[in-house]
């Protein structure tokens, strides 16, 4: 089993389209599951949301939510989901953010990875956050990438890294926060305590660094896959003024009621 947190506040259309192209690009046989982590968005929108229409194209029986009544920050939401991820026996955990897309091939390098030598991995992306001052941009690895998030220009740079990085590459480095993927017993055979794994003070950012410099000082290893898409609009929930880089954002974020 492979488990997605996928961490809401408010921006529910961004966390469904997050949700839907990770069940279209991971393989049945890999038991892929969202788990749906709400940080208090607000009952005046989330009792709105048509959940028919949210669930509308995914396998409803593998998503899982779950809502905080209080708002605490990312963090928290993390630790429920990697507390879920091992109370369901999964193999394999991604403590993602809820404005990112899936893309084809996107697990073959990571989990390839996981399993020989590499505890903590990330995908390239059109806008990482600032933890490796950039290096795992699709940029240097796409000459002439163009941001887009239309399906066929995802495809377009998802097969070209597929076909030019063996699964073996990986660029050792910290990774940004974004997208976390590690086997679940290493999420837990590293964490902070005996329920976090990150650092609970860390309740929305600098999780991922502190995360590395502990694990750093056990010889832990971590990096990027260049083999890897994972497309992210960035700062959707935390704002405007958080986004830099090559951002993007939904032209038209209303939710349709299946027909």
């Amino acid at each position: 089993m492979i488990v997605f947190i996928n961490p809401t506040f408010k921006k529910l259309a961004y966390a469904r389209r997050a949700a839907l192209s990770f069940f279209r690009h991971t393989p049945a046989e890999l038991d892929p599951v969202c788990l749906l982590v709400d940080d208090a968005t607000p009952q005046s929108l989330w009792g709105r949301q048509d959940w028919d229409a949210w669930h509308d194209g995914m396998p409803r029986e593998r998503v899982i939510t779950h809502r905080f009544e209080d708002n605490s920050g990312l963090t928290r939401s993390w630790h429920w989901g990697l507390s879920q991820a091992r109370e369901l026996g999964a193999e394999y955990a991604i403590a993602g953010n809820s404005d990112i897309l899936f893309t084809p091939h996107w697990h073959e390098g990571l989990v390839y990875q996981v399993e020989n030598g590499y505890h903590l991995v990330g995908p390239v992306t059109n806008t990482p956050g600032r933890t490796n001052q950039g290096r795992q941009k699709v940029h240097h690895y796409f000459p002439g990438y163009r941001v887009s998030d239309e399906a066929g220009d995802l495809a377009k740079v998802a097969d070209h890294l597929y076909r030019q990085y063996p699964l073996s590459e990986i660029v050792r480095s910290k990774i940004n926060g974004f997208f976390l993927f590690a086997r679940t017993d290493v999420w837990w055979s590293g964490a902070y305590d005996a329920q976090h794994v990150f650092d609970p003070r860390r309740k929305m950012t600098f999780n991922e660094d502190e995360l590395q410099q502990r694990w750093g000082k056990e010889q832990r290893k971590f990096g990027f896959v260049p083999s890897s898409f994972i497309f992210h609009y960035r700062a959707v929930s935390r704002g405007d003024r958080y986004r830099y880089g090559a951002w993007h954002r939904l032209t038209q974020e209303t939710i349709h009621r299946p027909v």
